[in-house]
């Protein structure tokens, strides 16, 4: 059995902050506890959203970390916040108690089905949209 899942739509034209307005919830949710994985289409916009992240939204109690690949930022809550491609995404991850998704213009269609399929706790998931 299947578990619902909530969609959030983050609509607007190019450089209007639907990536800000993402990271910020991302920010929001991790401090609460929960677990986030956040999807972009380009490996080289990991590095660039975590920095965009710990200059813009990271919070006392939490802790970033840098790799090759492997960026995310730990809350003293226990909340986790990955970043990660859709290449990546199917191994990176997988499994770890994620209750949110958030596909910062990803193409191709994920459905509920493959989001499950990668992270089976999520309830959630965030698509920013032209």
């Amino acid at each position: 059995m299947s578990t619902r899942i909530h969609t959030i739509r983050i609509v607007g034209d190019r450089q209007t902050g639907k990536t800000e307005a993402a990271l910020s919830y991302a920010s929001t949710l991790i401090a609460s506890g929960v677990g986030v994985a956040y999807y972009t289409e380009q490996p080289t916009m990991l590095r660039v959203l975590l920095e965009r992240y710990a200059h813009n939204h990271l919070r006392p109690g939490q802790v970033l970390y840098r790799g090759n690949g492997n960026e995310r930022v730990r809350d003293e809550s226990g909340g986790m916040l990955y970043f990660t491609t859709p290449r990546r995404g199917h191994s990176s991850y997988r499994g770890s108690l994620v209750q949110t998704v958030i596909l910062d213009d990803v193409a191709g269609s994920w459905d509920d089905a493959t989001i499950q399929y990668r992270h089976p706790h999520v309830t959630h998931v965030v698509r920013t949209v032209l």
